[in-house]
């Protein structure tokens, strides 16, 4: 049976590498100028390891796919004032993403020269941005995203970790994000994206969305259901689809509760079954948005994957079965020291505390003595 933790009454590294983080933070100092104090300290950073000047320049050269669409590069509008600048790190195949800027470029510059803007946010952070067209975009941990509007298109690329958007209907311009090798067109709707190097992950929780590859435009989804799904989902028609049904959109739509993954290894010729998602699970798919983590029967070791996220100070399992016992519970995403310590009163987990990482292993067995 799953350990279900109390809920907490608190409020309060997404595993990306530190110099990546460090390289990006400096990448975004240096683009809006530096004081000669401070380029002494960027020239010092890089001649302290050769790794910081080859991601230094991996990022740059990033950037500057990026900044070959012409633009005016202003500050996005925010409630929540930004703590450590704008952090993003590099997709897991450099291919694919060059793919993807590229795209971008040549699908936006037809249009009038569009208005290009950035926001990002560091390990831990929240942002809440407010887009000129009304719709909204919620950040994530370790996220970053780079938004294009023209007079016919909106569009954002998701450079890296996850977003909520909320978009403002508008027909004339469809709002399309563009994540990895992946594009989700919509025109107003709300839905959840997550890029990895794993995976690219779409919740749609009100509307509907088209999901489709970069490159050719053609959908991802499988026109059916699979087995699986449809047990997870209420009773369906054979036709037309629930997560699949056509509209004037012109392909199959993914809709409202449901969920798509596509994984980064499988190739965007093959079409993906959505999956129907009960309103807590999705739920707790979102509860980020809230600054909380939220489980229901998982596995230590995806428990810990999210701590990790939000934080710079990590959790390790050092026992495999440890790893696979299942938890439940509400927790602030912040708050490791709270849930390390259930674990080590309550669940018979030892803990080895260092100076960036949390060990945990289970408590030795102390056998009876005759």
């Amino acid at each position: 049976m799953p350990t279900q933790f109390p809920e907490s009454s608190d409020d309060t590294d997404a595993g990306l590498d530190p110099i990546e983080l460090t390289a990006a933070e400096w990448l975004v100092r240096r683009d809006r100028g530096l004081n000669p104090a401070q380029e002494v300290e960027f020239a010092r950073w890089l001649a302290a390891d050769e790794r910081h000047s080859r991601m230094f320049g991996k990022l740059t050269q990033t950037w500057g796919l990026l900044d070959q669409v012409p633009a005016a590069r202003v500050p996005l509008p925010s409630h929540h004032r930004r703590s450590r600048g704008w952090v993003y790190g590099t997709l897991a195949a450099a291919a694919a993403l060059t793919v993807a800027f590229v795209a971008l470029d040549s699908t936006v510059q037809p249009a009038a020269t569009p208005l290009v803007q950035s926001a990002g946010t560091p390990v831990g952070g929240f942002e809440k941005i407010d887009l000129p067209d009304g719709s909204v975009v919620h950040l994530n941990t370790a996220s970053a995203v780079k938004v294009a509007f023209t007079t016919t298109e909106r569009r954002v690329l998701l450079l890296h970790g996850e977003a909520n958007f909320t978009v403002a209907k508008d027909r004339a311009r469809p709002f399309v994000v563009r994540a990895g090798p992946v594009d989700v067109r919509a025109v107003g709707t709300v839905f959840n994206v997550r890029c990895d190097s794993a995976a690219v992950e779409v919740l749609v929780t009100e509307g509907k969305v088209r999901v489709e590859d970069a490159a050719s435009g053609r959908s991802l989804l499988a026109p059916k259901l699979t087995p699986a799904a449809t047990a997870i989902a209420a009773p369906v028609p054979s036709s037309p689809d629930p997560a699949t049904d056509s509209t004037a959109m012109g392909a199959p739509l993914l809709l409202q509760g449901h969920r798509l993954t596509i994984p980064t290894t499988v190739s965007t010729t093959v079409a993906i079954a959505p999956v129907a998602v009960a309103p807590d699970e999705a739920a707790r798919a979102l509860a980020w948005q809230s600054r909380r983590l939220e489980f229901s029967a998982e596995p230590l070791t995806k428990v810990v994957a999210e701590f990790n996220r939000y934080n710079r100070h990590q959790l390790v399992i050092e026992d495999s079965d440890l790893g696979t016992q299942r938890f439940g519970g509400k927790f602030p995403a912040h708050d490791i020291e709270s849930f390390v310590r259930l674990l080590e009163l309550n669940f018979g987990v030892a803990i080895e505390r260092r100076e960036s990482t949390t060990v945990l292993r289970r408590k030795p067995t102390v056998s009876p003595r005759d």
